[in-house]
């Protein structure tokens, strides 16, 4: 299993206009065949995962490169099935 973990820790944004930061963790993942990965969600944090090569199945879903899948109402992201595949997972505040 590959653990997805924080780091960096945030991502800061900082629009012209606006001061702040936005409550979200970018988590990139590269996966092969017999690797999978697992995000457990704090209560009250969405999860998105976007395939940016190859596919993935996220939480049992079929995903290809371009789609992306939201979490909202469990408790984890789990991507798995990857074949030299690459994604961006987000873990984010409501």
């Amino acid at each position: 299993m590959v653990t997805l973990t924080r780091h960096p820790p945030m991502i800061t944004v900082r629009p012209a206009h606006e001061r702040g930061y936005a409550d979200a963790t970018l988590l990139p993942v590269r996966l092969d065949s017999a690797q999978w990965a697992e995000r457990t969600l704090a209560p009250g944090r969405l999860a998105c995962a976007h395939v940016a090569r190859g596919r993935f199945t996220v939480n049992d879903v079929a995903l290809g490169p371009g789609d992306a899948a939201l979490v909202h109402d469990g408790s984890r992201l789990a991507l798995a099935d990857g074949f030299d595949a690459e994604a961006l997972a987000f873990d984010l505040a409501p």
